[in-house]
C-alpha cells in the first residue's frame, strides 16, 4: 500500500493543491478563515484520493477530474449564487471526460525521460536471462505467450494473447546497444516512426551487481510524446509502477 501511494505522490500532491486552492477561493471570514478552509478542503481531497487509490484505483482519474473542477466552481461561486456553482460542478462531473484523450492529438516537441532503479534478489546471470529477449519461456512477463525471431537478428516479436478474434497480439521489438549481461536497449517498432509524426520510445535496461542480488535500472526516453499520455504517465509514475511490478514478478 505504501509503495502504491508513493508512486502516486505527484497525483496526491496536485490533488491537495487543487482542493486547497478551491477552499481558498470559497467565501470565508477574512484571510485567516480562507486559509483554514483551504487547508481543510485540501486535506479532504488528499484523503479521498488516497483512499480511492488503495480501494478503487480505477476511479483515480474521476477523482482527479473532481479536483480540477473544484477551484473552477469556487470561482463561479464568487460571481453567481451557490446553487449555480453546485450545478456547474455536477454538470462537469457528468459531462467532462475523466481522461480527455483528444489531447493526444497534440505532440510535445521534446523528449520525455524517466528513470527508475530497484534491487532484485536474483543473481546477474538469472536476471539477464529473464530480461533479455530470446526464444524461451523464461521471460519475466507472465502475460507473454512467447518470443519469436523477426526478420533480422535484432528484431523480435513479443506475442501476447489478444482480447479479440485475432487470438494473439504481436509487438515487434528492436534490440540494440547490447553489452551481454550488463545492458541493452529496446525500441517498440509498433509505434509510428518519427518521420510519420509518431513517437519513438527507447527503453534501456541496466544490470549491476549488488551484494547477493542485482540492481536493475530502467530508463525510458520518448521522442515527441503525446500530450495527455506524457502527463498521465508522469502523474502515475508509470515507469516506477512498471519497474516495481517487474521486480515483484522476477522474484
Amino acid at each position: 500500500m505504501h509503495d502504491r501511494l508513493w508512486r502516486q505522490r505527484r497525483r496526491l500532491l496536485l490533488t491537495f493543491i487543487l482542493c486547497a486552492l478551491a477552499g481558498a477561493l470559497m467565501p470565508g471570514d477574512g484571510a485567516g478563515g480562507s486559509m483554514a478552509l483551504a487547508l481543510q478542503v485540501g486535506v479532504l481531497g488528499l484523503t479521498v484520493s488516497a483512499i480511492a487509490l488503495v480501494a478503487l484505483p480505477e476511479i483515480r482519474w474521476f477523482i482527479f477530474k473532481l479536483a480540477v473542477l473544484a477551484p473552477l466552481c469556487a470561482l463561479v461561486a464568487q460571481v453567481f449564487p451557490g446553487w449555480v456553482a453546485v450545478l456547474a460542478f455536477l454538470s462537469g462531473a457528468v459531462l467532462l471526460p475523466s481522461q480527455p484523450l483528444s489531447l493526444d492529438r497534440v505532440r510535445l516537441p521534446t523528449i520525455m525521460r524517466s528513470r527508475c532503479q530497484v534491487p532484485v534478489s536474483l543473481d546477474e546471470h538469472t536476471l539477464w536471462t529473464k530480461l533479455y529477449p530470446h526464444e524461451t519461456n523464461e521471460h519475466w512477463d507472465p502475460f507473454l505467450r512467447g518470443i519469436r525471431l523477426g526478420g533480422s537478428e535484432d528484431t523480435f516479436f513479443f506475442v501476447y494473447e489478444a482480447m479479440s478474434k485475432a487470438g494473439e497480439l504481436q509487438i515487434p521489438i528492436k534490440v540494440f546497444d547490447v553489452e551481454p549481461g550488463v545492458h541493452f536497449k529496446t525500441r517498440d517498432l509498433s509505434q509510428p516512426d518519427a518521420s510519420e509524426g509518431g513517437p519513438v520510445i527507447v527503453t534501456s535496461h541496466v544490470i549491476e551487481a549488488r551484494g547477493d542480488g542485482a540492481l536493475l535500472t530502467l530508463m525510458e526516453a520518448t521522442w515527441r510524446p503525446m500530450l495527455w499520455t506524457a502527463f498521465s504517465q508522469w502523474l502515475d509514475d508509470y515507469l516506477g509502477d512498471h519497474t516495481d511490478r517487474m521486480a515483484a514478478l522476477l522474484e
